[in-house]
């Protein structure tokens, strides 16, 4: 079953640069892999999901990418079948340990509900 990951909220009539969530955050199914690339870029590298929702998700990676950066995320399950390429863009980055990169990304087109579950059940 999935977990949500919940964050405190700002007090009502306040507005947080911090918390910009539309939506609940969800931990991905452990068996879907990620690849991440730069838009215009060849090749991509793995990624682990931190979390997911509708408009977007984190990852973390060895590679930093930028603010802004476009970039598309691939994520398949175990066995590299039923692979989903998606296009988002890079909103926030933070380096968590030295050499490690977590990367708060908004998806291009918001994920529909199906299409959500079927990536964190």
């Amino acid at each position: 079953m999935a977990t949500e990951v919940r964050t405190s909220r700002p007090e009502a009539g306040t507005t947080s640069k911090a918390e910009r969530r539309r939506g609940p955050r969800y931990t991905a199914n452990p068996e879907t892999a990620c690849r991440v690339g730069a838009t215009g870029e060849d090749g991509s590298q793995a990624a682990e999901i931190q979390n997911i929702s509708a408009t977007g998700l984190q990852v973390r990676l060895r590679r930093r990418y930028e603010v802004g950066t476009p970039c598309v995320v691939v994520l398949s399950n175990k066995d590299g079948s039923l692979p989903r390429t998606l296009m988002v863009q890079v909103t926030r980055v933070q380096e968590p340990a030295p050499g490690e990169y977590a990367l708060g990304c908004a998806f291009v087109t918001p994920l529909g509900g199906h299409d959500l579950l079927a990536l964190v059940l």
